[in-house]
């Protein structure tokens, strides 16, 4: 039985369980508007060959799809090599002020040779698409004219892939009406190094400047700049680090600054769209180098439990929620330890023993009756730090 031109108004029951072959149906297409309704997976039993659709395009979700060899999906798979690009995660705090090496926004520093009077800050201005940019100032009447180092090194670790590709950069960029670098420039460079896990600062071994230095104007509005490696980045190459150096001149107006987000490293020899991860997933990549645990939120936030080493000694262990890149150094500020009886202390540390997924710490206080106590903040601003950081 043939099948006509169109079938109209069939039930279910008229086409019982019989299948209809690919020989009933010549080359006639079939478009998604032939069939009214939805097709249940368990209609089609078995499956359709790719040589029944012959050289045709599926199309899902914009994504094209060939058939015949391999299958490829198109949209944004770009990998970024920067941590915390979109400048979300500030674990240290929102803003500071410049001087030597320091890091502020997670994974990024800035330093000044010999100067200060710079305020680096997270701020909201940002181009769409992004919540937060980092600010970099001059203050107001300086006439400190020291570059201004903004830079990411990116560990060993993290820069697997890159040797022998072609990469490129991108970020957006906007600058303050009285930002005073000579024709409104910065210096966009990334290098390569051969080292591992180093620093511009301290020293990259075997630096080559993949990009750059690349002197570009910005402008007072939100602009996505784009550089692409001239050549591949070296075979032994073993880390890649960002970095950006604005230079001021003359004395310093109320806004000589530049602001930056959506910094992206990546394969390829042009931009693809920014890759937003969710805020998470970004976080814990920060806390491989450095992670804060502080009392912003409650005053007498509790860091950990331990139990009375001696009449004034006591060891608590605070295991740490992700593992760190290396042995981190450990820092605090106030803090105080209290027993079960109620009995609140002062207390020193007299020792800190860390490594890669806990730390002990060792204290000293005035006097501890009980067996079991805790660890709990003094004040808003006390806090205990794991630093990993390049």
């Amino acid at each position: 039985m043939a099948v006509a031109d169109s079938v109209k108004n069939i039930g279910t029951d008229d086409i019982q369980n019989a299948a209809v072959t690919n020989d009933k149906i010549a080359d006639t297409t079939i478009s998604n508007g032939k069939l009214a309704g939805s097709i249940a997976n368990d209609k089609l039993a078995g499956s359709i060959a790719n040589d029944k659709l012959a050289n045709s395009a599926i199309t899902i979700n914009g994504s094209a799809i060939s058939l015949g060899g391999s299958t490829t999906v198109g949209g944004n798979t770009s990998h970024n090599f920067i941590i915390n690009g979109a400048m979300e995660v500030a674990q240290r705090g929102t803003s500071t002020t410049g001087g030597n090496q320091e890091y502020l926004l997670d994974r990024f520093y800035t330093y000044i040779f010999g100067a200060a009077n710079r305020t680096i800050s997270q701020v909201t201005d940002a181009p769409t698409g992004f919540k937060h940019s980092i600010k970099i100032a001059r203050d107001n009447g300086d006439t400190g004219t020291a570059g201004t180092y903004f830079s990411q090194p990116c560990a060993s670790d993290a820069s697997v892939g890159a040797a022998g590709e072609t990469v490129t950069l991108s970020f957006w960029a906007k600058a303050g009406a009285n930002f005073s670098p000579t024709s409104s420039y910065i210096s966009v460079a990334l290098y390569s190094g051969t080292g591992t896990d180093q620093t511009l600062m301290a020293g990259l071994t075997g630096s080559v400047a993949v990009i750059g230095a690349v002197n570009q104007a910005i402008t007072t509005s939100w602009v996505r700049y784009e550089f692409t490696s001239g050549s591949v980045v070296p075979t032994d190459s073993n880390q890649l680090v960002f970095q950006i150096i604005a230079t001021p001149t003359g004395t310093a107006g109320a806004d000589d600054w530049y602001e930056i987000t959506g910094i992206q490293v990546e394969i390829g020899s042009s931009a693809t769209d920014f890759v937003h991860e969710e805020y998470g997933v970004t976080l814990r990549k920060c806390q491989r180098y450095y992670q804060m645990h502080n009392c912003a939120d409650s005053t007498y936030n509790v860091f950990g439990t331990g139990i009375r080493t001696g009449a004034t000694t006591a060891e608590i262990p605070i295991p740490l929620p992700v593992t760190m890149r290396e042995k981190p150094t450990f820092g605090y500020s106030g803090l105080r330890f209290r027993d079960y009886s109620g009995i609140d202390t002062t207390v020193t540390y007299s020792g800190t023993y860390a490594d890669r997924t806990y730390c002990m710490l060792m204290l000293t206080a005035v006097s501890i009756s009980n067996d079991a106590g805790y660890i709990q903040g003094n004040s808003s601003s006390d806090y205990m730090e794991w630093d990993a950081e390049l």
